[in-house]
């Protein structure tokens, strides 16, 4: 790398980067600067290991760049003139290096993790979230999961004082970023509908409130080994750790950007043994962390908003889906990519392995190839079934005519579910001993649904299946399924016969997030009204109901024998219920 002593002053993209390196580490960005450095393989360089890299250097390259410019158009503006050269001052007008900016000395960087690799994206069509150009995104947290302002037109950002009968972003939250292929956000009937306002937030002597998170708190997931341990995502661009174990202390904060650069955080899970959490965010970036709140490690190749993060049963990959158009399988041992999918034309709304984390492991005869599965959705109105390692999909399910929202595979592993802005949802028959270890594949329109639930009136955003029927802990009851739409109603379904077992109405504003208890015999919902309501799956009557202060973002219960639902709200607030008592 040049400097006072050489003569030579050509540089090299790595030195370069080096430089750029220095000078984020010296300004404070650390985790910008921590994240250029692995994705740019700088520890590979030699020169990154010799100390030839002064403090403010990169500056002082380009104090000099700036005068050599100067005087290059002080030469020029006088040959023009036909005058002769005379050496003159220029460098009174140009501001010096500590002028632009005063380098800090930072303590060296934390030991190097795995490299994480770059690729670029092999897609032949260009993602659906790229497709116009997009306003700013407004960080505070008014956006979510699938909500941000990223994509939203200006005319769709009235807020309601601006206008009562008008959504406000937060109510609108999940649809602002589900684009149509023309790139414009569309507008559900829940942004013209008249906004009645929930009622009041009462205080509720079951409910503890956690405060720490500045902004719209979206997700939250509980460790699955450590009892009372709860992780929450919020629009602050941080991840909290809570112990619920011990109240008092304060919670781990795993700050994702430095303020002025916030991204919400869009997904929260942890590994099956509860050693490390994965978190997605808007700014397209995987973190992994600690239950103490250490950066794991960092990967980086999505080119926007990652929107789900889930992790494989044995705890070695991690699946993720986002705003452009892509899947990506992580090896999490080396921190590289082990798959990228570019199979959809818009963003992929949902991800989910088949043998993931969510029910009891289900023996198949061919595990290898189960454990390899997994499926996507997207905007494009498609479902993908995809084997690791394939480049095309297994299957192909397009029987939906609008937007796929989410995904769920059932205990048994051998139906999936899907949900869509076409009001229905879908079981389709996996029929994994016909699948050859293989590539199979299909035309897109070659498998039939074994059922479509019909019987919602608007956009399906959200499903959960019970832990009920084959696979199962409860295998003696049928398989149930609960949906959650936009028409202010959840329904549950029998997924045996296609039946609507009960619709839930209690809800005045559009139903968001649902969760089944795991003893299964409750049903959690919650919507932009505020309210969380507890219905017995028995006999659909609500045995509870809370109000909170904002919109309902999240439901998570625990595990655990004690029974404790957390609460993701829009007023930055994170609420534990604790239940033993009131359901029992």
């Amino acid at each position: 790398m040049p400097d006072d002593d050489q003569a030579s002053t050509h540089f090299s993209a790595s030195e370069v980067n080096l430089l750029i390196y220095h000078y984020l580490k010296e300004s404070g960005f650390l985790h910008t600067c921590f994240t250029l450095r692995y994705e740019a393989r700088l520890d590979d360089l030699p020169a990154s290991h010799e100390p030839i890299v002064q403090p403010g250097q990169l500056l002082q390259y380009i104090h000099r760049g700036l005068l050599y410019t100067a005087a290059e158009k002080h030469v020029q503006s006088m040959q023009d003139a036909g005058t002769s050269y005379h050496t003159t001052d220029v460098t009174a007008t140009l501001p010096k290096p500590d002028a632009l900016v005063k380098p800090m000395r930072l303590s060296p960087p934390p030991s190097r993790p795995e490299k994480v690799e770059k690729h670029v994206s092999v897609s032949s069509q260009t993602p659906a979230w790229q497709s116009e150009p997009a306003p700013p995104a407004r960080e505070t947290g008014e956006a979510t999961k699938r909500g941000s302002e990223w994509d939203v037109p200006p005319s769709e950002k009235r807020n309601r004082a601006e206008d009562p009968t008008r959504m406000s972003p937060t109510e609108t939250r999940r649809t602002k970023s589900k684009t149509k292929k023309n790139g414009h956000a569309r507008r559900t009937s829940e942004q013209s509908a008249k906004f009645t306002p929930a009622p009041t937030a009462t205080k509720d002597p079951n409910a503890t409130q956690l405060t720490g998170h500045t902004a719209e708190v979206f997700v939250s997931a509980w460790n699955p080994s450590v009892p009372g341990m709860l992780a929450s995502g919020a629009g602050d661009a941080t991840v909290r750790i809570w112990d619920m174990m011990s109240p008092d202390e304060a919670p781990a904060v795993c700050k994702h950007l430095p303020p002025t650069q916030a991204k919400n955080v869009s997904s929260v899970e942890w590994n099956s043994d509860g050693t490390l959490l994965a978190s997605g965010s808007h700014d397209g970036i995987l973190r992994l962390w600690t239950p103490q709140g250490d950066l794991h490690l960092v990967m980086s190749m999505h080119q926007g908003p990652i929107f789900g993060v889930h992790w494989n049963q044995k705890g070695t990959m991690l699946l993720t889906g986002g705003a452009d158009g892509t899947a990506i399988v992580w090896d999490v041992g080396s921190g590289r990519t082990r798959q990228q999918i570019s199979l959809h034309s818009n963003n992929v709304m949902d991800v989910q392995w088949l043998t993931g984390r969510s029910f009891e492991h289900v023996t198949h005869p061919n595990q290898a190839l189960a454990d390899a599965l997994f499926a996507t959705c997207s905007a494009d109105a498609t479902v993908h079934l995809c084997k690791l390692g394939e480049p095309k999909p297994i299957k192909t399910f397009a029987r939906h005519t609008d937007e796929v929202n989410a995904i769920r595979f059932d205990p048994s592993q051998t139906l999936l579910a899907s949900a869509s802005d076409d009001a229905n949802v879908h079981i389709w028959p996996l029929n994994l001993s016909g699948l050859a270890t293989s590539t199979t594949s299909v035309a897109p329109n070659d498998t039939e649904p074994l059922h479509i639930l019909r019987g919602h009136t608007q956009e399906v955003y959200a499903l959960a299946w019970n832990n009920t029927g084959p696979g199962s802990s409860h295998p003696d009851k049928p398989r149930m399924l609960a949906t959650a739409s936009f028409d202010h109603t959840a329904r549950i379904w029998n997924a045996d016969t296609g039946a609507c077992l009960h619709v839930i109405q209690g809800h005045e504003m559009s139903v968001f997030t649902l969760c089944f208890s795991p003893c299964a015999r409750y049903l959690a919902t919650g919507g932009i009204d505020h309210r969380v309501l507890i219905t017995r799956v028995s006999d659909a009557h609500t045995v509870y109901s809370y109000t909170g202060g904002g919109s309902i973002m999240d439901l998570a219960w625990t595990q655990t024998p004690r029974t404790q639902l957390a609460v993701a709200q829009s007023d930055k607030q994170l609420v534990v219920l604790n239940l033993s008592t009131s359901l029992h």
